[in-house]
């Protein structure tokens, strides 16, 4: 982490510094896996990455873990909620090697848009295992906001909403007018409940509630440093912080 702290330090941040932690686990999978056959530490050891392994990251929380419910659950003490929380849809868009994501919140029983954003550069991903209960990967990366007469500035009216007989907003799904330039696609959606910033131990903390397969609750939590240190633009020193505040509440012990 050191290494990375000190490549950061070199980097000159254009527009808008993300620090951020989120909760998951690391997955990996065998290309080669076979239903009902045993593999030995042997064959997992020599296997080469990517070739025979790939990794994905959860992005959710274990709820079953006795450890996280206890962070979650002294986050509700810490900040107790006075308001619902906002259901949100960000829409991830790219084209060519371009990419973006346009924000949507559901208001007055319809999809509302609040802004676009363009990712600008990507500068770090590391995970960090603690143990077998607790890790999180962090991200560092910058956005602009698009010129008034670019193709990101218009893309929000190129989103159309298509609701389901359900009738409820998460199942709403978001297709690309007929009319969208050639090579513009939707990536993936993400559709959650977002709760209220809990400030703790210097750290912004924020739940959000999603739904996975089979209509199940997943949950996602965010940790991303104050605002005013990422305004600085100071990319290690925000990571730093993040990293190093966050080990001492997971890990109290001396």
């Amino acid at each position: 982490m050191q290494t990375a702290v000190g490549n950061l330090h070199k980097v000159s941040v254009s527009g808008k510094l993300t620090v951020m932690a989120t909760f998951g686990k690391t997955f990996f999978r065998l290309s080669a896996l076979e239903a009902g056959r045993s593999y030995d530490w042997t064959a997992l050891r020599n296997a080469r990455y990517p070739d025979d392994v790939q990794s994905a990251w959860s992005n959710t929380c274990d709820l079953k873990s006795s450890a996280m419910n206890s962070l979650l659950n002294t986050l509700k003490n810490v900040a107790p909620e006075t308001t619902a929380p906002v259901l949100r849809m960000i829409v991830f868009l790219s084209i060519q090697s371009q990419k973006a994501r346009a924000e949507f919140i559901y208001q007055n029983d319809m999809w509302e848009f609040k802004e676009t954003r363009i990712l600008a550069d990507e500068y770090a991903y590391h995970d960090i295992i603690l143990d077998n209960e607790m890790s999180f990967r962090v991200k560092v990366f910058s956005e602009l906001y698009p010129d008034a007469n670019s193709l990101w500035s218009s893309v929000k009216n190129m989103i159309q909403f298509q609701k389901q007989a359900s009738g409820d907003p998460f199942d709403t799904k978001p297709t690309l007018a007929s009319d969208a330039p050639r090579g513009l696609s939707i990536q993936h959606v993400c559709t959650q409940n977002v709760h209220a910033v809990a400030n703790f131990h210097g750290l912004r903390f924020q739940t959000l509630q999603g739904r996975g397969r089979d209509s199940l609750e997943i949950v996602t939590l965010e940790v991303r440093p104050p605002e005013d240190m990422l305004k600085k633009k100071q990319a290690g020193e925000s990571l730093a912080f993040l990293v190093q505040t966050l080990v001492e509440i997971l890990d109290p012990s001396p």
